[in-house]
């Protein structure tokens, strides 16, 4: 009877060193899953596109287009950008499949792509202006992240 009471306890240990077991590697494996997403997360940060836009002066009977030049090394796609008056009217509207990313120590060639700007209010007096705020959208090469 003492060698069945013992074997029962033994297995018992057994049994409770396996549930603890189990449960550190799955610790280990949250730990492990929230680090690779805090690495891809870093990744995606340092890979992110960085935009400038150029919006030029001019006269009142010229076309205006707001350029963007991508100034990091990084290229990004699928660039969608809206323009708006800061009082909510979208004045214009474009983008590209692929704005090219900055490399040091090369002249660029301008801005990666221009989004033509229609109906904005005329100014009356001198001195006049307005608010343009701009909306882009794009991935970062990889497909790491959509930003906005």
């Amino acid at each position: 009877m003492t060698v069945a009471l013992w074997a029962n306890v033994i297995a018992g240990f057994s049994a409770a060193a396996g549930i603890a077991a189990a449960i550190a590697a799955w610790v280990q494996a949250v730990k492990s899953r929230n680090a690779a997403r805090d690495a891809e997360e870093a990744l995606a940060v340092h890979l992110r596109p960085d935009f400038v836009p150029d919006v030029p002066t001019s006269s009142p009977d010229e076309e205006v287009a707001v350029g963007f030049t991508n100034m990091a090394r990084h290229d990004a796609v699928d660039v969608h950008a809206e323009v708006w008056l800061a009082g909510g009217a979208k004045v214009g509207e474009g983008g590209t499949p692929r704005a090219t990313g900055y490399v040091p120590g090369t002249w660029s060639d301008g801005p990666a792509f221009h989004v033509p700007i229609k109906d904005l209010p005329t100014l009356t007096e001198p001195g006049e202006s307005y608010a343009l705020v701009m909306i882009l959208r794009f991935t970062d090469e990889r497909g790491m992240r959509n930003w906005r």
